[in-house]
């Protein structure tokens, strides 16, 4: 999920994110929610629908995840 949201130039919509795997919405809402607490997200509520954006911190995250194979 950080990593779908790290390849996008805009903010993604928890339908669109959701749209992407196998879960249903509360599920993905619940990992975004995760991963907000930890600061590797961050999100703008816009009407009924939250956008979801990587961070700084997430990004250095990923890579770091990402150089330990």
């Amino acid at each position: 999920m950080l990593s779908l949201l790290a390849q996008q130039t805009e903010p993604l919509c928890v339908c669109d994110i959701t749209a992407q795997f196998d879960q249903h919405q509360p599920t993905i809402s619940h990992h975004l929610r995760l991963l907000r607490e930890a600061r590797f997200v961050d999100c703008e509520k816009r009407g009924v629908w939250a956008y979801y954006w990587v961070t700084d911190a997430g990004q250095r995250a990923l890579i770091v995840a990402l150089s330990l194979g």
